[in-house]
């Protein structure tokens, strides 16, 4: 009974410890999430007033070129007045390079609107940083005081903070833009021997719409998009992405892709990508791994059904230009503030290496000092091209690997001929 007793003390007497504590994390808690609220709603007022700005820029435009007696600056104004009231969003820069006055108030538009999300995901980060670093100082003392169910209390709210969809937001934009600023970004490819390919890993993204319409065929046939049984198109893997990277399916060395922007995507509050990639290649015949992060620009937006697709290119044996060897299709059924990673399959190239003859010089003749020759050789691959379309098929995201390949982009959503298959003869038939 007395044993009973003592225990119960001093399990009250460890309640009595821990009910404050418990407490306390939930204050810190609470003000980690207040914290974070109040940033998202400073941010959202500071893009708000950028639009109404240039809003007020439109008016200013608009009767700057009337009074000027300018009929086609009227007209265009006229447009992009009519384009914001109904979307109330900044313009994509294609339509407009004929006024390089309406240019320069979008790109002041852009910078002011970017540098209100950087100062948003600063903060989100610093403050959700700090947090952490409290939980830590939480469990360190709950180890040593060997209040062990404390500390592990203490670690899952760490582990959660650093999940949080706005914190990973926030690393993401904050990376991709010391990544756009840094010099020199990495390239190069990475030869691998082990190619041997895992079994898939099991997905969900059985597509609840029409992938795309019915076409006809080379010989009149309707042509219909197919559903994979296993639902996972041409990728390995789909999932939520954190800010880095899941082990790959299959044992390859990725590296970082220089990914820029192609300049065609309508909208600037849109979708951010980046890509990691390399390649594989034996004597005949040669295959590109890659791998890619989508994430939503701005934290408050999510989209549904994004479809995803991937342009390989290679080089010509004859030198004489670029054409394209492959697209592959996903489709990613729900993206949020915490992205999504994918994994494709090996795309399959025509071939792996280019040669190229050239002359040797003097030192390099035969023995017998006639002319002689040698072939250099470069891998075929000369780049790759990632379009993100919403359902609607609107372009929200595209970059390119190679500068080169920048107008080798689809503008518009058409999938991929491999993904249609015959469902009856041509009418007649």
């Amino acid at each position: 009974m007395m044993v009973t007793v003592a225990a119960a003390m001093l399990l009250t007497a460890g309640l009595a410890w821990a009910a404050p504590v418990l407490d306390e994390v939930g204050k810190g808690k609470d003000a980690w999430q207040r914290k974070l609220q109040a940033c998202q709603q400073e941010c959202e007022a500071a893009k708000k007033e950028v639009l109404v700005r240039y809003r007020k820029a439109l008016d200013n435009m608009r009767q700057s070129v009337q009074q000027n007696g300018d009929l086609e600056g009227v007209t265009a104004m006229d447009v992009e007045i009519h384009r914001f009231d109904a979307k109330n969003d900044l313009p994509g820069m294609a339509a407009t390079e004929q006024m390089p006055a309406l240019v320069r108030t979008i790109v002041q538009a852009r910078e002011a609107w970017g540098k209100a999300e950087l100062e948003g995901a600063r903060k989100t980060q610093d403050y959700t940083e700090q947090y952490v670093l409290a939980l830590d100082q939480r469990i360190k003392q709950a180890v040593r005081d060997n209040h062990l169910d404390l500390a592990k209390a203490f670690d899952g709210e760490r582990k959660s903070a650093r999940d949080a969809p706005a914190y990973q937001a926030a690393k993401f934009l904050l990376a991709e833009k010391e990544a756009e600023s840094a010099k020199g970004a990495l390239t190069g490819m990475v030869s691998v021997v082990d190619t041997k390919l895992t079994k898939p890993a099991s997905s969900n993204l059985a597509p609840s719409f029409v992938l795309g319409p019915d076409r006809p065929g080379r010989n009149g046939q309707v042509l219909t998009p197919r559903t994979d049984p296993e639902g996972l198109y041409d990728a390995l893997q789909v999932g939520e992405g954190g800010q880095s990277f899941p082990p790959g399916m299959v044992p390859v060395a990725y590296k970082p892709l220089p990914v820029s922007e192609t300049g065609k995507v309508p909208r600037f509050d849109s979708v951010g990508i980046t890509a990691e990639g390399c390649t594989d290649a034996d004597t005949d015949a040669g295959r590109y791994h890659l791998r890619f992060r989508v994430r939503v620009k701005s934290l408050s937006t999510t989209y549904t059904n994004l479809k995803v697709l991937a342009q390989y290119f290679v080089r010509n044996p004859n030198g004489t230009g670029i054409r394209e060897a492959q697209v592959y299709f996903v489709l990613v059924t729900n993206l949020s503030a915490k992205g999504v990673f994918c994994e494709m399959k090996p795309a399959e190239l025509p071939y792996s290496y280019i040669s190229r003859g050239r002359g040797l010089g003097a030192a390099e003749r035969n023995r017998n000092g006639t002319a002689a020759s040698a072939e250099d050789r470069e891998p075929a691959f000369a780049g790759v091209v990632i379009s993100v379309y919403a359902t609607d098929d609107k372009l929200l995201g595209q970059v390119t690997s190679s500068t080169s390949l920048k107008e080798r982009g689809k503008g518009a959503f058409q999938l991929p001929l491999p993904w249609m298959q015959r469902v009856r003869e041509r009418p007649g038939k």
